[in-house]
């Protein structure tokens, strides 16, 4: 009994600390910080409270994706272990550099990373990743599209998109609040099954893994996330609040979509989609800079939540 309480503590701390490291890095309330008077540290305490409840909510469709259509072989602790610590370990590394990656690469990484190490290629559901794959290279696009042709026909019909000062963007300001806000409740739904999609394939009350993962990802926003905050909301590109408020539109449709299609995206991808987006659509100077940068993390996220897989597993066989 006392082995089993144990078991389960550890189970728990290791989903709180990838949840943690999930809050820390894929933070969307950026543009709100950016584009309005709103301080980064009230941002993030508000958005942290909506992440947990759309984890909590909504979370279980994703973590049915990742915890059993992936993997052909069958889910055990060690699995779970392996995958969880892979992803938590960059995770932690990229946020504490400010690189906003993708979760969800990291996590998808590590469980293919496991599967090869655990038994090659053949352990792969290879026809599940290619869902997957196609959601994540159209879905940037998708909110970068949506996003121009929202800021573009705004700005045409004569809309302060331009950054003036108005009466108006004082309106933009507060929708633009809100909207982030809806868009940090999806994005909790969409992410926490990359910390808790094994648990609750393990555990037998998948609800409270979920609000232990939401709970995580609440504390990793506001201990760390801001870091993340800062290089989206300020050094891409400034955008006034109205533009604002039609990039986090185009966000929140994309992630709320995929996730209730079960479809595990990542939200930074969109976001910084749909910031360049609205940074073409009204001609605002853009830090292509930090965009390569970016880029580059993205790219090298997958393989690297991959090989830190491959890493623990082989150093777990000879414990």
């Amino acid at each position: 009994m006392i082995i089993m309480i144990l078991e389960t503590i550890v189970w728990f701390a290791i989903a709180f600390y990838t949840s943690w490291g999930i809050g820390a890095n894929d933070e969307t309330m950026a543009m709100a910080a950016a584009g309005s008077s709103w301080s980064i540290n009230r941002v993030a305490i508000i958005g942290a409270i909506f992440a947990c409840i759309g984890a909590i909510l909504f979370g279980q469709i994703v973590e049915k994706t990742i915890g059993t259509e992936l993997l052909l072989i069958k889910i055990t602790h060690q699995t779970c272990l392996t995958i969880v610590v892979s992803t938590a370990i960059w995770l932690t590394v990229a946020s504490w550099f400010g690189w906003p990656v993708s979760t969800t690469h990291t996590a998808l990484g590590a469980v293919m990373g496991f599967g090869i190490m655990a038994g090659g290629f053949q352990t792969i559901n290879w026809q599940g990743f290619s869902s997957v794959i196609w959601g994540w290279l159209l879905s940037p696009f998708i909110g970068l599209l949506v996003s121009f042709v929202t800021c573009y026909v705004a700005n045409f019909s004569g809309k302060t998109l331009d950054g003036a000062s108005s009466r108006n963007e004082k309106v933009w300001i507060h929708l633009s609040f809100l909207i982030a806000l809806l868009t940090e409740f999806w994005r909790g739904a969409n992410d926490v099954g990359n910390a808790t999609a094994f648990l609750q394939v393990t555990f037998f009350d998948s609800l409270i893994p979920r609000m232990i993962g939401g709970i995580g990802m609440a504390v990793g926003i506001i201990v760390l996330g801001r870091r993340v905050i800062f290089t989206v909301g300020t050094r891409i590109t400034r955008l006034a609040p109205s533009a604002t408020f039609l990039t986090q539109v185009a966000t929140v449709l994309v992630i709320a979509v995929g996730t209730l299609m079960g479809l595990p995206l990542s939200g930074t991808h969109i976001l910084v989609g749909s910031v360049l987006g609205a940074g073409f659509a009204v001609k605002s100077e853009i830090n292509f800079e930090v965009v390569a940068r970016v880029i580059f993390a993205w790219f090298f996220t997958f393989p690297a939540g991959a090989l830190f897989a491959m890493l623990v597993t082989h150093i777990s066989t000879l414990l």
